[in-house]
């Protein structure tokens, strides 16, 4: 339970153990390498689990592309940004990422339209 994430309280909740009593648990060194075991092995799990799942919403993203699906394209890109912080989270190499997009003044007004409207924001 440990390994898996699940809070302290309901640890000693289901087991009706104190809160020595797991402290106790978890500093035995056997436990502590049951648990990395666990979490390695969870990792591999998500890790793959992503790969295989990323090549398919990639061809979702293009067709909401070809379609004009504004919003469709919004909440797949979305999806795999997500996806893409649990990966390398997963991988211990979680970093923030932020983006930013301008849009030029020269651009057609159509053209703002269509990528306010990808990146889901509102023209003021």
């Amino acid at each position: 339970m440990i390994a898996a994430g699940v809070t302290p309280a309901t640890i000693r909740s289901t087991l009706g153990i104190s809160r020595n009593a797991l402290h106790e648990i978890q500093r035995d060194p056997a436990i502590i390498e049951k648990i990395q075991a666990i979490r390695d092995t969870l990792r591999e799990i998500n890790l793959h689990g992503l790969h295989a799942t990323t090549a398919k919403a990639y061809v979702m993203l293009n067709g909401m592309i070809d379609s004009g699906d504004a919003k469709g394209f919004q909440l797949t890109a979305n999806g795999l940004a997500n996806m893409e912080r649990t990966a390398a989270s997963a991988a211990g190499d979680a970093r923030r990422i932020e983006s930013t997009m301008q849009v030029d003044a020269d651009v057609t007004a159509e053209a703002q339209a269509l990528l306010l409207a990808l990146i889901g924001t509102e023209r003021a």
